[in-house]
């Protein structure tokens, strides 16, 4: 394999760079310099919103630009201007607000770099499998008497969604309801269903922001280890998949590097990109 063709890489954030703590370690950290100062451009491809990396705010500098909202919301994180911009139909957002009250779950508007919940939620996010991110949220969303109301009022402007339930199976359920809708339907985290615009995921974030820097495909490299990583692997002119993902995601890469405590995404760079 040629390992001296590649001139980009996209970095999934959460189960790919971050480890199981949410951090990001200091091995990885080098490697994310070695790759800038040997001139490659690094960006990240994440389901989450601008203003949710402002924990890793002192690290954003070493990534040129950030594909976030899974594709919908494109930003060059060093000029600070927006690449692209995509929302979802008005009448896609009308029918989630139909469907969220038949299911006990969380739904999360993630839109223009903000995060938006109900701030009745925030306090039971664990019945949602999301405990983990509740520092986040705390510090970050914003925060309103109802979610529901607040798409309505702005469903013109509406990258993504996600609806986050108490089990797989639930999801599942809302997903048949949604079923046949112009819109993506995406499984992610525990019990998650991300509704996005219909053409935009993280693979067209990609190929997106690769032809902003004049980039081909075949020069760009994407790691992930999630369902909403697969587009993003797949569009990549090389795929690779951390050992912690999934089956299905695993399969869908061409090369699999060590989990995310272990640094897989320092094999990545430092074997793949900078051969």
């Amino acid at each position: 394999m040629n390992t001296g063709k590649y001139d980009l890489i996209s970095i999934d954030f959460d189960g790919t760079l971050l480890d199981s703590r949410k951090n990001i370690s200091k091995v990885a950290l080098d490697a994310l310099k070695r790759a800038g100062e040997a001139g490659k451009i690094v960006i990240t491809g994440t389901g989450r919103a601008r203003n949710e990396l402002k924990p890793y705010e002192s690290i954003l500098p070493l990534f040129r630009a950030a594909g976030t909202e899974s594709g919908s919301y494109l930003l060059d994180l060093r000029a600070g201007e927006v690449i692209g911009a995509h929302f979802l139909p008005p009448s896609i957002v009308e029918a989630v607000r139909k469907v969220i009250p038949l299911e006990d779950m969380l739904p999360q508007v993630v839109t223009k770099g903000h995060s938006v919940i109900n701030a009745s939620d925030l306090p039971h996010m664990e019945r949602y499998q999301m405990g983990l991110y509740r520092p986040l949220y705390e510090s970050v969303t914003d925060r309103v008497e109802s979610v529901d109301a607040y798409l309505s009022a702005h469903c013109t402007e509406i990258g993504k969604i996600n609806l986050y339930h108490t089990t797989r199976e639930a999801s599942r359920r809302t997903a048949a309801r949604l079923a046949g809708l112009d819109c993506i339907l995406t499984e992610a985290e525990d019990t998650s269903l991300e509704v996005s615009p219909a053409g935009v995921d993280k693979g067209t974030g990609l190929l997106e922001i690769a032809a902003y820097y004049g980039i081909p495909r075949e020069r760009t490299i994407a790691v992930g280890d999630a369902w909403n990583d697969i587009p993003m692997i797949r569009a990549a002119g090389l795929g690779i998949a951390v050992a912690n993902a999934n089956e299905t995601v695993r399969a869908a890469a061409d090369i699999v590097v060590p989990d995310n405590d272990h640094d897989g995404c320092v094999l990545a760079i430092d074997r793949y990109l900078l051969g």
